[in-house]
């Protein structure tokens, strides 16, 4: 891993304003990095975080007038290569022109999914931060790992150093181990977040209201670390209580018939998951 400079703080351009641009930028400015202007194709959304700031919201038009140490691409996965390209294509007369001592600037993308982005001249690279983003809030990441990958030994330090003012936790990986790095995100986050939003439509299509699943899902994350997820494992699939699930098959079947499936494959590798462990319960 390429050695962070902790006394060098880059400056940064936002290449985007949505949830991911709105989190990170807030974080890098409040850890000391000067967040010199937000590029964005207008809307609201890039006058907020702007105004945020305090720094100039610009158009794609102007994305080379500044020349930060870093332009960050927050945009959506489908859209990091296209304006990635346009980007480095727009910098590269720029950069040519620059001192032979000079640092050119480094395009770095967010993305857990999306490869690095490949040019000449320009450094390329990842910060990718695992963590959940919601627009308007800005995350706890001082223990949220980052991942992170740079084109050449001088974009990959700066990197690095960026994530450790941000961070405890910070690794350097390339692609591949992001794009399963991301995948567990999906699986652990994303699906439990949908399960958790299809147990509250039931509740309040019962009457029954949707707080009260939260302590058991508290309880429930805390021993899937203690324990480990397989061996914390209860329910009916866990001990293989066939009437259980029959009944509950049943009532899905009557009231929200697009659940029986999902309830059935879950079962399944739940069963299939326990076989041969005792059951927690």
């Amino acid at each position: 891993m390429a050695t962070p400079s902790t006394d060098f703080l880059p400056s940064v351009s936002l290449v985007g304003a949505g949830n991911v641009a709105w989190g990170l930028g807030l974080s890098l400015q409040r850890a000391g990095f000067p967040v010199v202007s937000v590029h964005s194709r207008g809307g609201e959304r890039g006058i907020r975080l702007a105004t945020r700031l305090s720094c100039p919201l610009l158009g794609s038009a102007e994305l080379e007038e500044q020349l930060p140490n870093l332009y960050l691409l927050t945009v959506p996965d489908d859209a990091i290569a296209p304006v990635g390209t346009a980007l480095l294509r727009l910098l590269y007369p720029r950069v040519k022109a620059l001192s032979a001592n000079t640092h050119p600037p480094i395009v770095a993308h967010t993305s857990g999914s999306s490869p690095l982005l490949q040019a000449q001249h320009i450094p390329t690279g990842v910060l990718y931060p695992f963590q959940r983003f919601s627009y308007g809030n800005t995350p706890r990441l001082s223990d949220a790992p980052f991942f992170v990958e740079g084109g050449d030994a001088n974009a990959e330090a700066t990197l690095v150093g960026i994530a450790h003012r941000l961070s405890s936790h910070v690794e350097v990986a390339d692609s591949p181990t992001r794009q399963w790095v991301h995948l567990l995100g999906v699986l652990a986050c994303n699906f439990t977040n949908h399960l958790l939003a299809e147990a509250q439509r039931v509740a309040e299509a019962q009457g029954i209201a949707p707080e009260v699943i939260r302590p058991l899902v508290e309880e429930t994350v805390v021993q899937a670390f203690r324990l480990g997820a397989a061996n914390a494992q209860t329910g009916p699939a866990a001990r293989g209580d066939q009437a259980t699930i029959a009944r509950h098959l049943q009532m899905l079947s009557r009231r929200f018939p697009e659940l029986a499936p999902l309830y059935r494959l879950m079962s399944e590798r739940i069963a299939a998951q326990t076989k041969g462990n005792t059951p927690q319960g």
